[in-house]
């Protein structure tokens, strides 16, 4: 929510810093008060960075799930794999059972149930 709301103010950023400058149309009220908003956002940028750096306590990810590598890492380590090795290779109707016993046991809801082809 404190990240939410800090990328909700930065969106403010281009506007504030765009009336720094001073002209003819610009008042120095108008200026100062854009540069002082602006200094107050990106100080509470500051503050924000600090805290989820210090306060927040991340996870250990051997390799970051985002990329292909990382999500080949982690679906060959796990147990899922096992399930689908064999010393022959599995008959379809033997694979779509074994899909769907992983199915039922991943804790991840968005799995989506693809059929086999036959």
């Amino acid at each position: 929510m404190l990240v939410t709301f800090t990328a909700l103010l930065s969106e403010f950023m281009p506007v504030l810093l765009c009336n720094v400058v001073f002209g003819l149309t610009r008042t120095k009220e108008t200026q100062m008060t854009c540069i002082w908003l602006a200094t107050a956002i990106l100080a509470w940028m500051i503050v924000v960075v600090v805290v989820s750096c210090l306060c927040i306590r991340w996870i250990d990810v051997p390799v970051a799930p985002n990329s292909i590598a990382g999500v080949l890492y982690y679906v060959t380590d796990s147990k899922a794999t096992s399930l689908l090795r064999g010393p022959n290779l599995p008959s379809d109707k033997e694979l779509q059972q074994r899909v769907e016993i992983l199915v039922r046991e991943l804790p991840r809801e968005d799995i989506v149930r693809v059929p086999v082809k036959s």
